[in-house]
């Protein structure tokens, strides 16, 4: 059975595909091998937005996530103590990160998909101001000290489908449309839908 493909991109996916049900939402429509990813690294590695650091001070961090999870009704969150620990615990076939678990100095553990780690993490309100240097993507590993979470990140945006400076690089170096589509849609084909 054909069907359309959504046409989902973000701006650069820092050299790892996500899965389109793992960013943009578990539905039917988006669990396609075309919106599955791509196998390897993508060609946006060696552009300027595709690895970043951010830092972060933890009591700031902390107050983000408590605040998010009042908003969500999440009493996980506002559980939270000062955070001690983020880790990924769970990555994609493409070995991009998919869920996170946020651990607090009390040994409270909290996991969040990575995309929901991404909003708390910026999130604004109850008293908080929009990050100066928000979180780009959810592609990211953090370091915890006493002050202070160190974020390197890679990529701007969710990552699922075409990363629009991979998409310029290929272009660049010659592919076609056709070729390009290949690369970050697999599995799908282009056909003419008019008469």
């Amino acid at each position: 059975d054909a069907a359309l493909v959504p046409g989902y991109y973000s701006s650069c996916c820092g050299g790892r595909a996500a899965r389109a049900v793992d960013v943009i939402g578990n539905h039917p429509a988006n669990d396609i091998a075309p919106l599955a990813g791509r196998e390897g690294e993508d060609i946006c590695t060696a552009v300027k937005v595709a690895n970043w650091t951010i830092q972060r001070p933890v009591e700031v961090l902390t107050r983000r996530l408590i605040a998010y999870g009042n908003r969500r009704g999440r009493g996980d969150l506002t559980g939270l103590a000062t955070i001690a620990s983020i880790e990924v615990v769970e990555s994609n076939v493409h070995q991009r990160p998919v869920r996170y678990a946020v651990t607090d100095v009390r040994a409270h553990r909290v996991e969040l998909g990575a995309e929901t780690f991404m909003r708390a993490a910026n999130y604004e309100g109850q008293g908080l101001s929009s990050p100066k240097q928000p979180l780009m993507s959810s592609y990211l590993s953090a370091a915890v000290n006493e002050s202070t979470v160190i974020f390197r990140g890679h990529g701007l945006g969710h990552g699922a489908g075409m990363c629009q400076y991979g998409a310029e690089q290929l272009a660049r170096s010659g592919k076609s449309h056709r070729d390009i589509v290949a690369w970050y849609y697999p599995e799908a084909q282009i056909v003419r839908a008019y008469t």
